[in-house]
């Protein structure tokens, strides 16, 4: 176990077993191979516990510029508030999530956040993880730049629950901004914000399903370019008690069904501020961190904040659909 505000030198490949990391800031750390701070490859029986830790300006000349974790036997990750902030690498800049099947892959309250590589080579997505039981909550991905996938990238889940996250201003030099890959089972997206994404080239969409059945439900959509919901090869995706605001390019790409309670504007008047239905968490790294008084008295002022703000936009949409937002809001 690590534990401290600093807490050291780079972590590859040991201890193996259970390993809890508490409690700790990884500042401006490089490495020449996969792993800016954390690095595990090809081990057996190794859980990873990370929480309360911040990783400011770490970088790999490889892949992950904070964490590379690739044990596919008998292995799982998690994370619970944890913040990345302009962390890159080749690949993957925050980091890559690689578990068995049957384990969990648990990412809770984590904040990633203008993460990038200046070069032009490489920098595939941001955020991936790989196999498990994906489980998703309040992660704020947002503010980064990748050829695909800037947001997140999941690939191969045996499941995934998604909720309550935000990505916001993200920018692919090509394609996708959240993407799922070869999955076989159904996969949920619920309460997410999806905001202000743009390209540069590229003809996908924002969200992207490959070989994958996707359900999202309880959604906005705001300011985004290109389609907004691209189904590729044999995947598909169903949208539900959403809002969408789309001003330009299609919506649709490939299988992709619209169902109930969708509510479609182009009104570019409409604030984007107007639509965040909650608060996820958000940290920066020029400011002290500490894993018992984090930023949890701030988030309570602004979660009061967008509450009067979801408010407004009930009223002026005159509608049912934020009162299930504001439902799923206060069950959450």
């Amino acid at each position: 176990m690590r534990s401290g505000s600093n807490c050291g030198s780079r972590i590859v490949d040991s201890p193996l077993g259970n390993v809890e990391i508490i409690n700790c800031v990884f500042s401006e750390m490089k490495s020449d191979s996969n792993g800016g701070v954390i690095s595990y490859k090809d081990k057996t029986g190794v859980y990873v516990s990370l929480q309360d830790c911040m990783f400011d300006h770490c970088q790999s000349s490889k892949g992950g510029g904070a964490i590379y974790f690739t044990c596919p036997t008998d292995s799982s990750f998690d994370t619970k508030r944890v913040c990345g902030y302009l962390c890159h690498g080749m690949f993957m800049h925050f980091g890559f999530f690689q578990v068995s099947n049957g384990k969990s892959n648990t990412y809770e309250l984590v904040t990633i956040n203008h993460c990038y590589n200046n070069t032009d080579e490489g920098h595939w997505d941001t955020f991936c993880i790989q196999g498990g039981n994906q489980k998703v909550n309040g992660v704020n991905s947002s503010k980064n730049i990748g050829i695909e996938s800037p947001g997140m990238h999941s690939i191969q889940p045996e499941s995934l629950q998604a909720s309550f996250c935000t990505f916001a201003h993200n920018f692919a030099l090509e394609d996708y901004i959240v993407s799922f890959q070869s999955g076989l089972s159904v996969l949920y997206l619920s309460y997410a914000n999806i905001i202000n994404s743009s390209f540069v080239s590229g003809y996908t969409g924002v969200l992207s399903s490959s070989s994958n059945d996707v359900r999202v439900s309880n959604c906005v959509f705001v300011g985004n370019m290109k389609a907004l919901f691209a189904a590729n090869e044999n995947g598909k995706i169903t949208v539900s008690d959403s809002v969408i605001c789309h001003i330009k390019g299609n919506i649709t790409k490939g299988s992709v069904t619209m169902g109930q309670n969708i509510t479609i504007t182009n009104d570019e008047n409409i604030p984007t501020l107007g639509f965040t239905h909650y608060v996820t968490y958000y940290c920066f790294a020029d400011k002290p961190f500490s894993g018992d008084s984090p930023i949890w008295h701030s988030v309570l002022i602004i979660a009061s904040v967008v509450s009067v703000i979801v408010f407004l936009v009930v009223v002026y949409f005159n509608s049912n659909f934020f009162n299930k937002q504001l439902d799923g809001y206060s069950k959450a």
